[in-house]
């Protein structure tokens, strides 16, 4: 009888260790953990209306770096809001080559 209960001590308490062991391996570092927040956070801006964001805004656009940024928005104050994605083009900063890219993340 005592040696059956020692038998099922020694695996539950094999099969806590190997759980526990298991477990081990998903636990990750807070500097992945947050590696994989910010990514999240940039997946949240999807897509951002030309015609209403700040310099600040389209700036978190992947494609878009702050001085492009500022140029989209000098020129929509001084010609108006754009009627079409590809109006982008008439911006000096914005190469044709990154347009379709940026099509994907930008509205009117």
């Amino acid at each position: 009888m005592l040696q059956a209960w020692n038998k099922t001590r020694f695996f539950v308490v094999a099969g806590l260790v190997s759980g526990m062991l298991g477990l081990a391996g998903m636990v990750q570092p807070p500097s992945v953990m947050a590696k994989h927040a910010t990514h999240k956070a940039a997946v949240k801006v999807a897509s951002v209306n030309i015609n209403t964001a700040d310099a600040g805004t389209l700036a978190k656009v992947k494609g878009i770096k702050p001085a492009t940024a500022k140029a989209i928005v000098a020129y929509r104050a001084k010609h108006g809001p754009f009627t079409s994605l590809d109006d982008l083009r008439k911006v000096k900063d914005v190469k044709a080559k990154n347009l379709g890219t940026l099509k994907s993340r930008l509205s009117i």
